[in-house]
């Protein structure tokens, strides 16, 4: 990684692909002719993950150049993406040599823009993969804040958002903080309940002392929900 954020930044790509497979993921695509091959890889990514470094050596070939160009198919862009940012997910976990798997990517996902670019979660996989590359530069918090332009009100790309910033923010990247803390409120104000304590843990803890801060101004008997359901489901305790 040629950036300053460091491997366990890169490891929140896990967070952001997971999140994202969950709500916009390829379970219901297509099964014409020239979906089907990579719809399949995609599925298997979803529904299974990848422990294999190999899987994406013998996915890419099986999918052919479709991955370099998905044209402005959705379930194309949603297979390929799920597929080359996965790569870059697994080669994160894995502590390999991320530089391939980023540049591909990029590709995809710039490819993917050039035929969807309101696309929110597009730009925030764009994002993620600018951090991987060069750490929180102006040029990543910019792609951040087009995301958040395009999808303000999309509660599973928000939620992504959130929980990325909050990694960079758990890493010690001062410059994401500004822009968590105003993700992370805006979809509090929004999200149920189990929601907010899902958010909560699965952050560490920086991100969970700042959470427990915006509780209060959500008011005292939201905050009383929030902080019972998250001491039922184990990852907080009541001053």
């Amino acid at each position: 990684m040629a950036g300053s954020a460091g491997w366990h930044v890169l490891r929140a790509l896990a967070v952001t692909v997971g999140l994202a497979l969950a709500a916009g993921g390829v379970s219901a695509v297509s099964g014409e002719a020239t979906t089907a091959p990579l719809r399949d890889v995609a599925l298997q990514i979803e529904r299974k993950g990848v422990g294999d470094p190999s899987f994406f050596e013998r996915a890419e070939r099986r999918s052919g150049t479709v991955l370099d160009a998905p044209g402005c198919s959705r379930d194309l862009v949603r297979s390929a993406a799920t597929l080359r940012v996965a790569r870059l997910e697994t080669a994160a976990v894995q502590a390999q040599d991320a530089t391939e798997a980023i540049a591909a990517a990029d590709r995809t996902l710039r490819a993917a823009l050039a035929c969807r670019p309101i696309d929110g979660n597009l730009w925030l996989r764009l994002a993620v993969v600018a951090v991987a590359r060069d750490g929180f530069t102006p040029a990543a918090e910019d792609l951040l804040r087009r995301s958040i332009r395009l999808a303000p009100a999309e509660d599973w790309i928000m939620a992504a958002r959130v929980r990325f910033l909050g990694a960079l923010v758990e890493s010690g990247i001062l410059e994401a903080e500004a822009l968590f803390a105003s993700e992370a409120e805006t979809y509090m104000r929004r999200a149920r309940v189990y929601e907010i304590v899902a958010l909560y843990a699965a952050a560490g803890p920086a991100a969970r002392a700042a959470q427990e801060a915006m509780w209060a101004a959500l008011g005292e008997d939201r905050m009383s929900r929030i902080q019972r359901q998250a001491e039922i489901d184990g990852v907080y305790r009541t001053p």
